[in-house]
């Protein structure tokens, strides 16, 4: 599986002039173990294509949305994904990431699996309720 973690509201939710920012993309994921509840663990051994570089909206934004898609790696995923992501993780390097264009160059399909968390400023005082910012 490939996992990649993008922030599609870069600097702001109401200004997204850079987003989409990658936060991370890894491939070589499989699944470790599977629980009674149908829940799974991936886990891998390869380095990431991206490292992982932690949330930090600006101090004047509203909370952002991380969003966390799973896709099925296909097998020539690792020989062809490195030539796509420049892996550094400096500012210019992860903003204005396109992962649309990165699946279809890549050769993934639609994601099989997705979810989002929302993180504000650490002087935030914005709140999420039933995953919308109030």
């Amino acid at each position: 599986f490939v996992i990649a973690l993008i922030d599609p509201d870069a600097p702001t939710p109401d200004d997204p002039k850079f987003a989409q920012v990658r936060h991370f993309i890894g491939g070589d994921y499989v699944i470790s173990s599977t629980q009674p509840s149908g829940t799974a663990r991936l886990t891998n051994l390869s380095n990431a294509l991206a490292e992982y570089v932690s949330p930090g909206p600006p101090d004047d934004s509203p909370p952002h949305r991380y969003t966390f898609l799973v896709y099925a790696q296909p097998p020539d995923f690792s020989s062809v994904a490195p030539t796509l992501v420049n892996s550094s993780t400096s500012l210019d390097a992860i903003v204005n990431f396109n992962i649309s264009s990165f699946v279809s160059a890549a050769g993934l399909r639609e994601p099989i699996a997705g979810t989002l968390f929302y993180e504000g400023p650490q002087n935030s005082t914005d709140a999420v309720s039933n995953g919308q910012c109030v």
